[in-house]
């Protein structure tokens, strides 16, 4: 299901999503058009799909994903919009992997990843008759990610070497979604070992929200 609610007049419109299963990181691209990211419950597969929520239709992506079988863990991520470009951005948790494509599910020839070295995902997935989970907790490498004017910030979990040494830190690391190079990383201080919990990015101000606080820093 799919609520649409106008907060001015207090109505809302509740709107079925047609697609084969559950599904998880939904995009508005516009009032009445998502992309979001399905797994089949009969294949498991998992797929990006373009929902017109109020024609009822729905397109399935042709070349983004994998068919794992696997209820979409091995390649679980979040999927951002970028506003400069209006082109999707997907990175998954487990690898290194950035897909970018556009709002027809046509992937575009750039090559980006996170600058980890990990591409393979390290974990261990257990199927049974009636259910698909993990054997044992995966080892996220990458966490929370915003997108904004053209950047991809992400949230690593991986210590790089310079990070070393730096304890109570977050890294967001950045990324150039045109070129699909890496471009730096910001330090997030002074969080008394607290959970980031979310975090956006506007123009040149980035709003980190933890357990017990919000950070505004400006970026450059």
């Amino acid at each position: 299901k799919a609520l649409i609610a106008n907060l001015i007049n207090n109505t809302r419109t509740v709107l079925n999503v047609p697609v084969p299963g559950p599904f998880k990181t939904p995009v508005w691209i516009d009032d009445h058009t998502i992309i979001l990211r399905c797994i089949d419950t009969i294949t498991y597969n998992a797929a990006f799909y373009k929902i017109d929520l109020f024609a009822g239709i729905s397109e399935v992506e042709k070349n983004l994903s994998k068919p794992l079988g696997d209820a979409g863990f091995t390649q679980d991520g979040l999927l951002r919009q970028d506003n400069l470009s209006g082109d999707l951005c997907y990175m998954e948790f487990y690898t290194n992997s950035i897909t970018i494509f556009d709002t027809c599910l046509q992937k575009l020839d750039i090559k980006s990843h996170t600058i980890d070295t990990v591409t393979v995902a390290g974990m261990r997935i257990r199927t049974s008759a009636t259910n698909i989970t993990h054997s044992e907790p995966p080892k996220v490498i990458n966490g929370l990610s915003a997108v904004n004017d053209g950047r991809l910030f992400v949230r690593s979990y991986l210590k790089a070497d310079n990070d070393m040494g730096l304890s109570g830190v977050v890294p967001i690391d950045r990324y150039n979604l045109i070129k699909g190079n890496y471009e730096g990383t910001y330090y997030l201080t002074d969080v008394d070992r607290k959970r980031l919990t979310s975090f956006e990015v506007k123009d040149e101000t980035m709003y980190c929200l933890f357990e017990n606080k919000i950070i505004k820093m400006t970026i450059k």
